[in-house]
């Protein structure tokens, strides 16, 4: 799959061009007026006045320690990277958050990078889970200050697993993926929510886990959720791999911030703990007691005057929506 689609600032047909340009791209060289936050006012600085101070990296949850910088090459013009991937800079042109996708690799590694990046740049915290709201609606998301804080600052987003949940589904949206949102219910009610996304190249829906940062497979390869679901309540849970795409570690509990906080605060390293997610047992935990049933979750894209936009149909056997997510595009 083409990503013409970030070369065109989110041009598909189906979303109008957000106000906050994703740092996604699928090439090496990136002009400097492209990683630079679009502002009111800003200083007229020339491509040479960039480039003379050296640039930094910064660590972020998927990433505790800074990613290198001296093979990054800079001209007037812009930044050649050495390789793709992600990359976390900072210089006079401001700071970034970018993941650069090679376009000889398929779709379905470019579905798992851009899972990896998402939730390695999120910790899980409540404490940006105000800026997905308007103060005068609190029934619509809108991903227009998650997504500055997630690619234009040297701060990962402290929200949880239905706020990233939306903000990865917005992505996908964009790129021309289908996804639903998805919830477990058990005994205890419904505590986690992620997403079943339709891998093209692999012809099937997949759990994505943007706030653990994974995805489940067997010996036949990736799962959706109604899969684990049902291994689950066959016993066979142990069957279920986790596939890690984020390294991602497990945020320290008293650092939990709960939804009712509201501004901002400094992430660091410390805040997270040794122990990784796919490795710990507790998250092997999460699907043995909590996967007893799902429930799915359909978006519906509006354009800030609340008129539906319409999306390709989903296939007429998948389980009916619980409820649905207004997911505004209008930025």
């Amino acid at each position: 799959m083409a990503l013409h689609f970030f070369e065109s600032q989110l041009n598909s047909p189906l979303l109008p061009a957000p106000a906050v340009r994703p740092l996604i791209f699928d090439r090496l060289s990136v002009a400097w007026e492209e990683i630079m936050l679009p502002v009111a006012f800003r200083p007229a600085f020339s491509g040479e006045a960039l480039c003379k101070r050296p640039l930094r990296s910064f660590p972020t949850p998927g990433r505790l320690t800074p990613s290198p910088v001296e093979d990054l090459a800079r001209t007037p013009e812009g930044i050649q990277f050495p390789a793709f991937g992600d990359h976390y800079i900072l210089g006079d042109f401001g700071a970034a958050k970018v993941l650069l996708l090679d376009p000889g690799a398929g779709a379905d590694t470019h579905l798992m990078q851009l899972l990896g990046f998402v939730s390695g740049s999120v910790w899980h915290s409540a404490n940006d889970t105000y800026l997905c709201f308007d103060s005068n609606s609190q029934g619509v998301f809108n991903p227009r200050r998650l997504m500055a804080k997630l690619f234009y600052s040297d701060q990962p987003l402290g929200v949880k697993c239905a706020v990233v949940s939306n903000l990865l589904a917005y992505l996908l949206f964009g790129l021309g993926y289908r996804c639903r949102r998805v919830r477990v219910r058990n005994e205890g009610g419904t505590n986690h929510a992620f997403l079943d996304v339709f891998m093209p190249e692999a012809g099937k829906w997949a759990y994505f886990d943007g706030d653990f940062g994974v995805m489940l497979a067997d010996q036949n390869g990736f799962l959706s959720a109604a899969e684990a679901v049902a291994l689950r309540n066959a016993g066979r849970d142990d069957e279920i791999r986790v596939i890690d795409c984020g390294e991602k570690h497990f945020t320290l509990i008293p650092e939990i911030r709960p939804g009712s906080f509201a501004g901002q605060m400094t992430w660091g390293p410390e805040l997270m703990s040794n122990r990784r997610v796919a490795d710990d047992p507790r998250f092997r935990q999460v699907i043995r007691s909590g996967f007893n049933a799902v429930d799915f979750i359909d978006y519906e894209l509006i354009a800030g005057d609340a008129q539906p936009t319409p999306l390709p149909p989903l296939p007429a056997d998948l389980p009916k929506p619980v409820s649905k997510v207004l997911l505004d595009l209008a930025g």
